[in-house]
C-alpha cells in the first residue's frame, strides 16, 4: 500500500500470527434453537413465539439442518414461502423438498417388518439379529436394529429398542433431519415458518404435524484486505434480541493460509473475547486485525509468501452461533507499484517498459480541472499518472515447479480513516518470461499497454476500456492485495 502523495509501507505477512479475525465454537442452531420450536400444548403442535427466532439461517451460506419429529413411513409434505428459504434433503442440496411436495417419512428405528410400528413381530427378530459387541457388520433388514450405528445388534440396541416399543397397530414417530436455506433476509424474528404435514392413516388426508419458525440472518464482513491494524466492520441484519450484537458477543476466525503457490498451512483459530468484539449498536461491530488470540499458529515461514486467509468467521451470540464464509487479504511488500515507461511516448509501437518504484503515488487531480471527465484519449496520453501493478515471489523449486502463468490481485483504495472508496477486483498479472530481470523472483504484472491510473473522481469505468481506473482520496491510500473470490 502506498499513500496518495502517497507512501504508506505494507505491512509483513508474519502480522497473522498475533491474531486476525472472527471463527468459531460449535454450532448450537440445530440444538437449543430447534429445541426451542416446540411449545407442546394438547395439540403437540408448535406455535411461533414473537421473541422466538427459531432456527436462524445465513444468507448465502450453506444450509442449516432442522430436524423434523414425523410419523413413520407416512406420507409427509412440507409448506414454506419459497421467496424466503429453500428446504433440501441434505447440506449438499441434493435434492430440494419443494413446498407440498410428498415425500415418505423413514421408517421408525426397530421397525424390521416395516409396517410402521414396533411389536413383538420385531422383536422376534431382533433375536435373530443380535450379534453381541462388535460382532458386526450388520447387513439386510437387521440394520434396523443397529440403532447407535456402531456396526452392530448388542445389549445397547437392545435397551434402545425396548424404549421405541410402541405396540402392535401404533405407528412410531421418527426424526428426520432437512436443510433450510435461506433466500431473503427477515424483518422480524421467525417470520418465516415451515410446516410439517403428515398423512399417517392413508386417507390422502394432511394434517399439520409442526409449524418450526425460521429466521433469515444477512452478515457482511468489510473490507475483505488490509494491514495490521485494520478495522473490520460487521454488519447483520436484522438486529433484534436474541440475535443482536450486545456486550457478551464474541467472536472467531478459523481457516487456513492459503499461499498463492503451494499447500495451505493446517487450519487455526482467532477468538475475540467481548472486550475486543466492539459492538456500535446492535446490529454492527468492529474488530481490529492483530488483536485475538490465535490457536495452532502456523509458522512464520509458511507465512512468507503472498497469499490469502479462506475461512469462517463466527459470531457467538445469547444462545446462537452464526456463520459467515470470509477470506481476508493480508497486505505485503511482495507487491508494488511500479512507473510505466514509453521509450517513444505513449501511443508508438515500442512497447512500454516497466521504472520502477515511485518515490511517490501520484493520481491525477481531475477534480482541479474545469470539466472533470477526460476523454479515454487524455488518460491514454497522460502517462505522468501511468503505473503497473508488479508482484514479486520468491523463487524457490516449489514456487519454480508451480508457479501459474497469471495470479489475480484486487486493487483498492481507502481514505485517511481506512475506509474502502474503490475496489478493481481480479485485475490478472501475467508472469514475465524469459529474462525478468530480477533472479531471485518470480515477477507478474498487469497488461502495460493498458495502464493502471489512479484519478479522483468516480468516472464511468466501462466508458474506459483501454485504461484500468482506480479512484482515489488524495490523503488516503492504495494497495495491490490477492483477491479473495
Amino acid at each position: 500500500m502506498k499513500s496518495l502523495v502517497v507512501c504508506a509501507v505494507v505491512a509483513a505477512i508474519a502480522w497473522t500470527t498475533a491474531g486476525l479475525v472472527a471463527g468459531r465454537k460449535s454450532a448450537t442452531d440445530a440444538g437449543p434453537g430447534t429445541q426451542a420450536l416446540w411449545a407442546g400444548g394438547a395439540s403437540g403442535h408448535a406455535q411461533a413465539q414473537s421473541d422466538d427466532p427459531g432456527l436462524a439461517v445465513v444468507v448465502g451460506e450453506p444450509p442449516q439442518p432442522l430436524t423434523l419429529s414425523v410419523p413413520a413411513l407416512s406420507a409427509c409434505k412440507l409448506t414454506y414461502d419459497a421467496g424466503r428459504i429453500s428446504v433440501w434433503d441434505s447440506v449438499s442440496k441434493d435434492n430440494l423438498l419443494a413446498p407440498d411436495t410428498e415425500f415418505a417419512g423413514p421408517s421408525a428405528g426397530g421397525d424390521h417388518d416395516l409396517d410402521c410400528d414396533v411389536d413383538v413381530d420385531d422383536y422376534i427378530a431382533l433375536q435373530t439379529c443380535f450379534t453381541g459387541a462388535g460382532g458386526g457388520p450388520v447387513a439386510g433388514p437387521c440394520q434396523a436394529f443397529d440403532l447407535d450405528a456402531d456396526e452392530d445388534v448388542d445389549l445397547d440396541d437392545y435397551g434402545l429398542f425396548h424404549a421405541s416399543v410402541s405396540g402392535g397397530g401404533i405407528c412410531s414417530t421418527t426424526l428426520l433431519t432437512v436443510y433450510v436455506e435461506g433466500l431473503s433476509v427477515s424483518t422480524g424474528l421467525g417470520d418465516v415458518t415451515v410446516t410439517l404435514l403428515a398423512d399417517p392413516d392413508g386417507d390422502e388426508v394432511f394434517t399439520v404435524e409442526a409449524t418450526h419458525p425460521v429466521t433469515v440472518v444477512s452478515i457482511d464482513v468489510q473490507p475483505t484486505s488490509g494491514g495490521l491494524g485494520t478495522p473490520l466492520t460487521i454488519t447483520m441484519q436484522p438486529a433484534i434480541a436474541p440475535l443482536a450484537f450486545d456486550a457478551t458477543t464474541t467472536a472467531q476466525w478459523e481457516g487456513v493460509y492459503q499461499p498463492l503457490v503451494g499447500p495451505p498451512t493446517d487450519p487455526f483459530q482467532i477468538a475475540y473475547d467481548a472486550d475486543q468484539f466492539r459492538e456500535s449498536s446492535a446490529g454492527q461491530a468492529s474488530i481490529i486485525v492483530g488483536s485475538g488470540t490465535i490457536s495452532d499458529a502456523p509458522s512464520v515461514e509458511s507465512l512468507s509468501s503472498t497469499g490469502t486467509m479462506p475461512g469462517t468467521v463466527s459470531l457467538m451470540l445469547e444462545g446462537h452461533t452464526l456463520q459467515r464464509s470470509y477470506a481476508f487479504a493480508p497486505e505485503t511488500d511482495a507487491a508494488v507499484w511500479e512507473n510505466v515507461f514509453y521509450p517513444e511516448g505513449p501511443g508508438q509501437p515500442t512497447p512500454p517498459v516497466l521504472d520502477g518504484e515511485p518515490d511517490e503515488l501520484n493520481a491525477w487531480l481531475l477534480s482541479l480541472l474545469p470539466d472533470p471527465v477526460p476523454t479515454e484519449q487524455m488518460l491514454l496520453q497522460a502517462n505522468a499518472f501511468h503505473v503497473a501493478a508488479v508482484l514479486r515471489l520468491e523463487e524457490n523449486p516449489i514456487t519454480a515447479s508451480d508457479a501459474p502463468e497469471t495470479v489475480l490481485v484486487d486493487l483498492v483504495s481507502r481514505d485517511s480513516n481506512g475506509l474502502e472508496i474503490d475496489r478493481v477486483q481480479d485485475l490478472p498479472l501475467n508472469r514475465v518470461t524469459g529474462d525478468d530481470g530480477d533472479p531471485d523472483h518470480i515477477v507478474y504484472h498487469n497488461d502495460l499497454t493498458t495502464p493502471i491510473v489512479l484519478v479522483d473522481v468516480a468516472l464511468n469505468k466501462p466508458s474506459y476500456p483501454s485504461v484500468v481506473l482506480l479512484t482515489v482520496s488524495v490523503d488516503g491510500e492504495a494497495a495491490i492485495v490477492p483477491a479473495t473470490d
